[in-house]
């Protein structure tokens, strides 16, 4: 992230981008959670795709040094009910290393 910028801005971006760039695009949610501790935020977006409807779930996740990761998860409609206990479990198990330098007690 730049230093103006927040992880809220930067998904407003994302979000710009995706319903200028991305055929059928239709926001479903957007909120914010923690992933490892880290402020992240959630999108859960429909699209169009030449073999139908998909949906996507975009999570941009801030780490300590600022950077934003992002992870997608992506299934037809018909399957995403499904996807989306798998993708929470996905996310409740990631984990960050600690940035070089830092320890333990400097981390809380």
């Amino acid at each position: 992230l730049a230093d103006a910028d927040t992880l809220a801005s930067y998904a407003d971006r994302q979000l710009a981008e995706l319903f200028g760039r991305v055929d059928g695009f239709e926001l479903l949610e957007k909120r914010e959670l923690a992933v490892a501790g880290a402020r992240a935020v959630s999108l859960r977006f429909t699209s169009k795709a030449l073999a139908g409807p998909l949906v996507q779930r975009l999570v941009l996740i801030e780490d300590k040094r600022r950077a934003v990761v992002c992870l997608t998860a992506t299934a037809p409609k018909a399957d995403a009910a499904q996807l989306e206990p798998l993708f929470d479990r996905m996310l409740a198990s990631v984990r960050f290393a600690q940035p070089a330098g830092e320890n333990e007690e400097d981390a809380a």
